[in-house]
């Protein structure tokens, strides 16, 4: 039988593994030096993280929807957590592994936003 050329486009598994590599690696999408969503458009979430070099407790207070849980605090735990800070990093490093705690209103809260910013989807378990 034959196959249908794909006229240079990728194929389907090809879009699968970038899919499932994005889920999995989302941190390394954030805050690009390039692109519509660049840090320097991020102005106070740069500030924010800046101070962290400084002060031991910050507040992020702003509106709904810019990225308040996930944009700033589940990429900056994930900083400390993993040691893979951006070269563009001023806030601070941690030279040691640290414990740490997400906290939310209930266990529901912390599941269903902060793991899912954290960790990602995960992988469905197989019954």
């Amino acid at each position: 039988m034959a196959t249908a050329p794909n006229h240079g486009l990728p194929s389907r598994a090809l879009i699968e593994t970038s899919k499932h590599y994005r889920l999995q690696h989302k941190i390394e999408s954030f805050y690009p030096e390039r692109a519509p969503l660049r840090r320097e458009l991020y102005v106070k979430h740069m500030q924010c993280f800046a101070a962290d070099a400084t002060f031991a407790e910050r507040c992020f207070m702003a509106a709904n929807r810019v990225g308040k849980s996930e944009g700033v605090g589940a990429y900056e735990m994930s900083l400390h957590l993993t040691d893979k800070y951006p070269a563009w990093w001023k806030g601070r490093r941690f030279t040691r592994a640290i414990s740490a705690w997400a906290a939310g209103k209930d266990a529901k809260t912390v599941r269903d936003i902060l793991q899912l910013a954290l960790l990602g989807p995960g992988r469905k378990r197989e019954s």
